[in-house]
């Protein structure tokens, strides 16, 4: 039976493995620290006379967490974000101050024109979309970015397209 030490209270293990018998630890010096035995998936603290009690955590390792899936050893996890629509041209609209990510841009129709978006809470700064030029359209579009702001989100058009921004 493998046991893996973790650090307890009492200081630091310097074996990696042991055997379990008679419900002690061969050679177990730390009161308090925590073993976990990996075929029974269940966590003890070693005691005083050098015994093996039941440490109960409420889970173990055959206990599924939020989101998981253990038929196709997955984490499942959702992405969130905010967005903000706008259908006419604008100078230094800010969408978001603070730091963020900027997910999505889409472009769902209108006339030609220039988009720009800076990482800034006014029109100046650094640019994250250096002057894309939008030509009219009726079919959707979308940009995916996925890209980190740091100061605020804030954007620029020439155009009356009805855009949407999806950022966090």
């Amino acid at each position: 039976m493998a046991v893996t030490f973790i650090p307890g209270s009492a200081g630091s293990f310097s074996c990696l493995s042991a055997d379990v018998v008679s419900g002690s630890v061969a050679g177990a010096k730390y009161i308090g620290g925590r073993v976990f035995v990996e075929d029974t998936g269940l966590w003890y603290i070693i005691s005083a006379n050098g015994g093996l009690v039941a440490y109960n955590q409420g889970v173990s390792l055959t206990t599924r967490i939020a989101g998981e899936d253990l038929n196709n050893d997955v984490l499942k996890t959702e992405n969130r974000f905010a967005y903000k629509s706008f259908s006419a041209a604008t100078s230094a609209s800010n969408i978001k101050t603070g730091s963020g990510l900027l997910h999505t841009i889409n472009i769902l129709g209108g006339t030609a024109g220039s988009l720009l978006v800076w990482d800034s809470t006014g029109g100046s700064g650094t640019l994250i979309v250096p002057g894309v030029i939008l030509g009219s359209t009726s079919v959707p579009v979308t940009l995916t970015f996925d890209t980190a702001f740091n100061y605020g989100l804030t954007f620029t058009t020439g155009c009356a397209t009805i855009i949407s921004f999806s950022y966090r």
